[in-house]
């Protein structure tokens, strides 16, 4: 008699925050993680600029960028979703923020009186 076991699988997630410019690991920027229409959970990354989800079941997942690090903004415009299918990988996705630009401070100076 021959015997299965189901295994579900599980697999591993990482994000890893950069520069856009530098590529340099960004800390404090923080993720929301879904699995389709369930939040997983809320996410900030290390001083590494990582985030390490583990044990994540098969499904299809995307990170939620939902507060950038400071003197960054938040990028709406990348991707980053991904698949569980093997048992045991991790899956690592990379997002990129670009600085703030900066806020210039006009002085009107009469010219009469400088």
């Amino acid at each position: 008699k021959l015997e299965m076991e189901n295994k579900k699988i599980r697999a591993n997630a990482e994000l890893i925050k950069v520069d856009s410019e530098t590529k340099r690991p960004l800390e404090g920027a923080e993720f929301e993680l879904w699995n389709g229409e369930n939040l997983v959970g809320n996410y900030t990354t290390n001083k590494d600029g990582k985030i390490v989800v583990e044990n994540l079941e098969a499904g299809n997942y995307y990170f939620n960028e939902i507060k950038a690090p400071d003197h960054y903004e938040i990028n709406q415009d990348q991707d980053l979703s991904f698949v569980i299918d093997k048992d045991g990988e991790t899956k690592t996705v990379t997002a990129e923020n670009k600085v703030k630009t900066g806020e210039v401070d006009f002085t009107k100076t009469d010219v009469t009186n400088g």
